[in-house]
């Protein structure tokens, strides 16, 4: 018994699927219809088969439209929900710090610049109670140190802040990378570049989303 409470926590440091909990390949065949509202049970299955066969075929959707896995991991998958990249998908899993599954759900949307949404569900798709993720607004972009004049600058020369996001349940940090410069001239993106951060990371805890690092 001693030797067990020992190695608990390096136990706990293992991955989800290590004991033999829900995998992202299942948490994404079974999700709620209204999150894959353009792709059947069935054909998730199908392209699930596709990925681990190695094969980049598409499964027609609803719309017309093809749709495929792009990466798989027990902890992970990303998929392409419409083609070219427009619609993108990631379902990833963690801990919830009452001992649940958390699934963190991505959405990444070409506007055609692109622009992510994080949503976090317990393992049974219920959401999750509680705020567990501020966005950052376009003041949150701009580095730290930076003067009051570069400040002004930025606020006054782009419009509004979007981003892609990103989850690696090997860190459990949510990577926000921007998308300035697909949406901001680029005379205007070369005077506020120095400016604005390349990425902002949070970290997830159990609860909620922290800041972690802003680069």
């Amino acid at each position: 018994m001693k030797k067990f409470l020992q190695l608990l926590p390096l136990l706990l440091l293992l991955p989800l699927t290590a004991w033999g909990q829900l995998t992202a390949e299942q948490a994404f065949i079974d999700a709620p219809s209204q999150l894959f509202p353009g792709i059947r049970r069935i054909t998730r299955m199908d392209m699930v088969d596709y990925f681990k066969s190695g094969s980049d075929r598409g499964s027609t959707n609803r719309f017309g439209g093809l749709s495929r896995v792009l990466s798989l991991t027990p902890e992970s998958i990303v998929v392409e929900v419409a083609e070219s990249n427009i619609v993108e998908k990631q379902i990833a899993l963690d801990c919830m710090a009452k001992g649940d599954t958390a699934i963190i759900f991505i959405t990444n949307i070409a506007t055609p610049a692109p622009d992510g949404a994080v949503k976090v569900y317990n393992s049974r798709w219920e959401p999750f109670a509680g705020t567990t993720f501020v966005e950052p607004t376009l003041k949150d972009w701009v580095k730290k140190g930076a003067s009051k004049q570069q400040m002004q600058e930025v606020m006054g020369s782009v419009p509004f802040a979007m981003a892609r996001y990103s989850f690696d349940p090997q860190t459990r940090l949510l990577v926000l990378t921007p998308s300035f410069t697909e949406f901001v001239p680029e005379d205007v993106m070369a005077k506020v570049k120095d400016s604005l951060c390349s990425s902002i990371s949070y970290k997830w805890n159990g609860k909620r989303f922290v800041l972690y690092q802003k680069s």
